[in-house]
């Protein structure tokens, strides 16, 4: 066994006929343990490694092993350890350990190896006999439906069947080519309804949390990447969350990234929001205030918003989304923020930028691919301090380069030295002194939406933006 392939030939087993061959299914059962094996070993991080490489229940042969692999990627998605001794007690309260072979398979499976340094090879091997499957099921029904053809046209009875085919071997069947009239018929109907509804389909948007940013900036589109981004203690963070507040109102699912705060921050904010009591005051103000607070909290109870704060490296981020996403679609992703991912942060300055594209990529192929919006909040460099406090723009996103250019749109807060009527709020002011910042909120780019801009009060006690009515630069 060589270093660089540890299996040098797929074991077989006795499995049922393919194609009518009388031969066994190619597949590697050693490959299959070991990648279980460094799953459980690293877990989290592993797991997301192989859900990036596109690893499925269904790429597996042995139905114990793709049970050991879904209760996995479920238990990530739930946001419990990837472990031995939780992987044994989910299967024990599901009356699954017997259908995996009880403890005794589990710790043999565990025991199969020491590191996670070629899970990649691992992965492969899966992956490329479950084509292999997929290829000879394929092949079968081109051989049935020529058998079965009675002057009909080959390319008709075949063709469909050799696409399939040729999809599976190239590795994308699920996303295979859609033909060009029925992509134009989806389109008539996108546009019917734009035009009866005068704006996108409900299906296609996620809205922001204030209609004038809806009206302006035009709502969030599935699919796309947006940045949110500003100054240190600018109000990132403040603007995220009534975004994920809204999003989770209306029914959607938002995983919510807190790298930056606890997690207990995130509905204690939310709560300071609706009920416009700032937390620092709970102390100390009339019990209706302190009652209001309490039921706004209580009034979070039930939205489907998945938090987590431990996962900060690239593939523990993906990883996760993707196993949530297995479990309940995910229809917003919040990453607060990009530069405390734990990659991007510890690398140096000519790693740091391959990394963040790693990290705008991976976030714009699972909101393509899922119809989700991701939400990623960055720091802005000193460029526009530097030159007076002028507004900000996306060249001045710290790390620019792969950020502006993956972005659909991009969101950039700025607080100006002085409010409209001339008053000055320089950032070293106490509350009392100034209760409440004015400050813009810039789309600098909308890929399919152009600029504009919208100014907002910035009420500091309770961290929430306030639309200036009737205002826009």
């Amino acid at each position: 066994m060589s270093d660089d392939d540890p299996f040098p030939r797929p074991s077989r087993r006795l499995a049922l006929p393919s194609g009518g061959s009388g031969r066994a299914d190619p597949q590697n059962e050693e490959a299959e343990e070991y990648l279980l094996s460094a799953i459980l070993l690293s877990g989290a991080e592993t797991l997301g490694k192989t859900l990036g490489m596109g690893i499925e229940a269904n790429c597996f042969y042995s139905p114990a092993n793709q049970l050991i692999y879904a209760q996995c990627v479920d238990l990530m998605g739930k946001g419990q350890p990837v472990e031995m001794a939780t992987l044994g007690m989910r299967l024990t309260e599901m009356n699954q350990l017997d259908q995996v072979g009880g403890y005794a398979n589990l710790m043999k499976i565990s025991g199969r190896v020491s590191t996670t340094a070629k899970v990649e090879i691992f992965a492969k091997k899966v992956h490329d006999a479950y084509v292999l499957r997929q290829a000879i099921r394929h092949a079968s029904a081109v051989v049935e439906a020529a058998h079965e053809a009675a002057g009909e046209s080959p390319a008709d009875v075949v063709g469909p069947h050799v696409s399939r085919l040729m999809n599976a071997l190239s590795g994308s069947e699920r996303h295979q080519a859609l033909q060009w009239d029925k992509i134009v018929e989806e389109a008539e109907a996108v546009a019917t309804q734009i035009c009866e509804r005068q704006g996108l389909p409900a299906d296609m948007i996620i809205k922001w949390p204030w209609r004038c940013m809806d009206l302006v900036f035009q709502p969030m589109q599935r699919g796309q990447l947006v940045v949110l981004a500003a100054r240190p203690s600018v109000g990132k963070s403040s603007l995220a969350r009534p975004m994920a507040l809204a999003a989770a109102k209306a029914g959607h699912h938002v995983a919510f990234f807190t790298l930056e705060v606890s997690r207990v921050r995130l509905p204690l904010q939310m709560a300071a929001t609706l009920a416009r009591v700032g937390i620092t005051e709970l102390g100390r103000v009339h019990n209706g205030d302190k009652v209001a607070f309490m039921e706004a909290l209580k009034s979070l109870r039930g939205l489907p918003i998945s938090v987590f704060e431990h996962d900060r490296s690239i593939a523990q981020i993906m990883g996760r989304v993707a196993a949530l996403h297995a479990s309940k679609p995910v229809d917003m992703v919040i990453i607060d923020h990009g530069g405390q991912v734990s990659d991007i942060s510890r690398a140096n300055q000519k790693e740091k930028i391959g990394l963040i594209g790693q990290l705008t990529k991976g976030l714009k192929a699972f909101a393509h691919d899922n119809k989700a919006v991701c939400v990623l909040l960055w720091q802005l460099n000193r460029g526009s301090v530097n030159d007076g406090n002028r507004e900000p723009r996306a060249a001045d996103l710290r790390d620019s380069g792969e950020l502006e250019q993956d972005a659909d749109k991009v969101i950039l807060i700025h607080r100006p030295d002085n409010d409209p009527s001339g008053g000055k709020q320089p950032y070293t002011a106490s509350v009392a002194e100034v209760p409440a910042f004015f400050q813009n909120v810039i789309q600098d780019k909308g890929r399919d939406d152009g600029t504009a801009t919208l100014s907002f009060r910035f009420q500091r006690t309770i961290a929430t933006f306030v639309p200036e009515e009737g205002r826009s630069p």
